[in-house]
């Protein structure tokens, strides 16, 4: 019988991107990810834990059990910032014995301004009245 094992996948709005810089999305628009994790090992496993570096809350439909050969998809998104990005997914679970496997997978992207948007400058406004400030 092959050794326990788990795989875990992190694709980005539905792109593999485990190498710098990754896609560009837009700042300020919502990025999905998507793990999908496989049972590649010769065992069921149980608890499975799914999660992120990014501290995305990841939801899955379930995670009682992943039997041989199984997969199980799981998601979160989060708000894109300006720069570059980088997270991990990572899962770990356990044999009915309680030997733990996990894995994980890195992902990587860009928020970019859209072109022609920048941010207005800044005014201030103050009100003298006969040399003294007005506002108060």
């Amino acid at each position: 019988m092959a050794p326990p094992a788990i795989e875990i996948q992190k694709l980005t709005n539905g792109v593999d991107c485990d190498e710098a810089p990754g896609i560009s999305i837009p700042a300020g628009e919502t990025v999905t990810w998507t793990y999908v994790l496989t049972n590649v090992g010769g065992e069921t496993l149980y608890d499975v834990a799914v999660g992120d570096s990014s501290q995305a809350e990841v939801s899955c439909p379930g995670t009682e059990t992943l039997e041989v050969g199984e997969m199980m998809t799981c998601s979160a998104s989060m708000l894109v910032e300006p720069g570059p990005f980088s997270s991990q997914g990572v899962v770990a679970a356990a044999t009915i014995d309680g030997f733990v496997v996990d894995d994980s997978d890195p992902e990587f992207h860009v928020g970019v301004v859209p072109t022609g948007v920048t941010e207005a400058p800044a005014i201030v406004i103050e009100k003298l009245v006969g040399g003294t400030d007005a506002g108060s």
